[in-house]
């Protein structure tokens, strides 16, 4: 671990100190990005700690088993809004277009076009939500 720590404190420092003076632009080092991305690792030197608090390592095993299952809740909810979604764009959308023509929305033009496709839709519903 210190070795680890060592290579990701240097490409910091590197990373905050040095690159604004040289006017380099890492954002398209990708090899860079993935160091960054080391740093996170550090974190997994605090699960060390868990060790010794038994309740709270039975608790992250808890929220771990019930990930599996908040995942398939989440596809469950998007399919019935999806769904929803292709009965709005049957129904609502004829409705909307008509209204366009009559002027309703001449100012907004995503008004008219809410109920145009699923995708559309869908996320007028996500924002409602």
């Amino acid at each position: 671990w210190a070795y680890l720590d060592l290579v990701v404190v240097v490409l910091g420092l590197f990373d905050y100190v040095i690159t604004p003076f040289l006017n380099l632009d890492l954002s398209r080092l990708y090899l860079l990005r993935i160091v960054r991305l080391f740093r996170l690792t550090r974190l997994l030197r605090a699960m060390k700690l868990f060790r010794f608090l038994r309740e709270l390592r039975k608790l992250l095993a808890m929220i771990g088993g019930c990930l599996k299952t908040l995942a398939w809740s989440f596809v469950l909810c998007f399919l019935v809004m999806t769904v929803w979604s292709v009965v709005a764009v049957e129904t609502i959308n004829p409705l909307m277009q008509t209204m366009k023509e009559e002027g309703f929305w001449d100012n907004c033009e995503d008004c008219a076009q809410a109920f145009s496709s699923v995708w559309n839709a869908n996320l007028v519903f996500y924002q409602t939500m």
